[in-house]
């Protein structure tokens, strides 16, 4: 196994002088709803967190190849708010880099991880993003540090459990939403959420056949955003755990 990065370490190329992370987690007792709250800060970049869970041949191989890199000539345009056409083509590789970073970003949690293991198996070997995964493009207002948001559920139909996770994703001018769980059983539960997000002007990238006119979009500040990847989740059930990774100057 290797490390890797949970947000590319180039990115600190285009949001130099950030030196710090917080994490913020806010977790629910599935029995009571009695919420626990534990917050502390690192003195690292978020561009410089790794994790431990990813084998070497993988990080310096295809996730590297045909993931970061191919994502980067889209991605790195967006972060700055720069004018850009965005063919099915480039909103295939980003809806794939955010599922992808998703996978990455549950891996500073505690087990069991919001997203499911199969999930990042899935990634591997079609190069796409997983079942059941459902992913939106926004732009956000400028702000000179990144942040990520992961709320995790457990989903329960009679005696049958799933994993299922809302992850966002803010950087520079960029917001994906990424919304999955472990069996498209359970996708009749997302069905509100999905319908609420696109009653909103963010384009779902996954699954899509449209091209997106990201300049268009309206900036969203981070309360609006995060009012997004929270609004109509209750219907999925109590969140069992809610994180937040920022970067502070």
């Amino acid at each position: 196994m290797t490390r890797e990065h949970v947000l590319r370490a180039a990115f600190v190329k285009l949001l130099p002088g950030c030196t710090g992370t917080v994490l913020d987690q806010l977790t629910f007792d599935r029995n009571t709803a009695e919420p626990t709250h534990k917050k502390k800060r690192i003195p690292q970049s978020s561009y410089n967190f790794t994790v431990n869970d990813v084998c070497k041949i993988c990080n310096e191989g295809w996730l590297n190849v045909k993931v970061e890199i191919a994502a980067e000539k889209f991605l790195f345009p967006l972060i700055l708010g720069n004018e850009i056409e965005l063919p099915k083509q480039a909103t295939d590789i980003l809806a794939l880099w955010a599922a992808k970073t998703a996978v990455v970003r549950s891996l500073i949690d505690a087990k069991p991880f919001a997203v499911p293991p199969e999930h990042f198996s899935w990634i591997k070997e079609n190069l796409t993003p997983p079942p059941s995964t459902f992913v939106w493009l926004g732009r956000a207002e400028f702000t000179p540090y990144s942040w990520t948001r992961q709320r995790k559920f457990i989903l329960q139909h009679d005696e049958n459990f799933a994993r299922a996770h809302m992850t966002t994703i803010v950087i520079g001018h960029v917001a994906f939403y990424i919304l999955g769980c472990g069996n498209n059983f359970w996708e009749e539960d997302f069905m509100s959420t999905i319908s609420y997000l696109n009653g909103h002007p963010i384009f779902q990238i996954w699954p899509s056949t449209n091209a997106t006119h990201f300049n268009k979009l309206p900036a969203f500040g981070r309360a609006k955003i995060k009012d997004l990847s929270s609004t109509r989740l209750n219907s999925l059930g109590m969140p069992s755990t809610e994180t937040l990774q920022a970067i502070k100057d």
